[in-house]
């Protein structure tokens, strides 16, 4: 019997797992970097004129939010909390 191959590293299966959710999935790092992102994520991003390179793989989502949060923004000051 074939041992079953470890998830760590096979991008191509984890991004179709992602992919196969219907909601806007995100995966942060420790530091608010963001490392994966689903098509949905992509799609609400391109429809509500999110620029890429704050919601991209590799912005710092966290310091998004941080900055929105600063000017009121009731969703990114919610996005901090969770």
């Amino acid at each position: 019997m074939k041992a079953p191959t470890p998830l760590r590293g096979n991008e191509e299966f984890i991004r179709g797992v992602l992919n196969s959710l219907p909601q806007e999935i995100a995966v942060l790092d420790e530091a608010g970097v963001l490392i994966a992102v689903n098509e949905p994520w992509e799609r609400f991003a391109r429809e509500n004129g999110g620029a890429p390179d704050v919601v991209s793989v590799g912005a710092n989502y966290l310091n998004v939010c941080r900055n929105s949060a600063k000017t009121g923004d009731i969703h990114a000051c919610e996005a901090l909390e969770g």
